[in-house]
């Protein structure tokens, strides 16, 4: 058989094969996707670790001390970082109870709504009142579970002042950080803190209609 050389060598068939091959070779890897589950640890451009909450469409709904900690640092717009390193949202709204981050376009995001560290699957959002009994997902003290004894409660901190609480009755030592609280398969809140006996969570159903936020189910 002839060997191709002369003109057949640069034909434009086979430039564009040659072309493609080049742009595979050179091509950045794609970057990896990210599973969020409701306790996945994340991490701010700013090197902060924080957990994330109770699943959400195109965000994260994250404790309110996840915010860079250098002083004179605006955390508007600071970017959290998925599996790979790469930035899978940036932060939008800061206040004393929650800090919400909303996806970037072209971010690989999987959000699957289970407790990371009970495989508790969340199926929907809940109002506890006065005397529902509920329960904490602690990752220190486990499970444990108690009556809403108080709702709407303003609670003092030496972070500020935090409105719209609801208090639950739990003789249980923390750190609780942003633990979820539930109602079997329903997403009652997150624990912000306590003392003695009493919890105080951030219920998420008033969060969720007063955001416009949707629950990933």
């Amino acid at each position: 058989m002839e060997p191709l050389r002369g003109p057949r060598l640069r034909s434009p068939a086979r430039l564009a094969l040659l072309t493609v091959v080049a742009l595979l070779l050179t091509a950045s890897p794609a970057a990896a996707a990210t599973t969020l589950q409701i306790g996945t640890v994340v991490r701010l451009a700013s090197n902060e670790q924080c957990v994330n909450g109770f699943t959400v469409e195109d965000h994260l709904l994250l404790p309110p001390d996840c915010v860079p900690r250098a002083a004179g640092v605006s955390p508007l717009g600071v970017a959290v970082l998925g599996a790979g390193g790469e930035t899978i949202a940036r932060i939008t709204g800061v206040s004393r109870a929650f800090v919400l981050a909303t996806q970037v376009p072209g971010a690989t995001v999987t959000r699957v709504p289970v407790v990371r560290h009970t495989g508790t699957r969340i199926t929907g959002a809940t109002a506890a009142g006065i005397g529902k009994r509920v329960c904490v997902l602690s990752q220190v003290n486990g499970t444990v579970c108690g009556p809403v004894v108080a709702l709407n409660r303003t609670v003092n901190w030496a972070e500020g002042t935090v409105t719209g609480l609801s208090e639950l009755r739990v003789c249980a030592s923390g750190p609780w950080n942003w633990a979820p609280v539930v109602d079997g398969s329903l997403a009652v809140g997150h624990v912000l803190g306590g003392a003695g006996c009493s919890l105080y969570f951030l219920p998420i159903a008033p969060l969720l209609a007063g955001s416009g936020l949707r629950l990933v189910v």
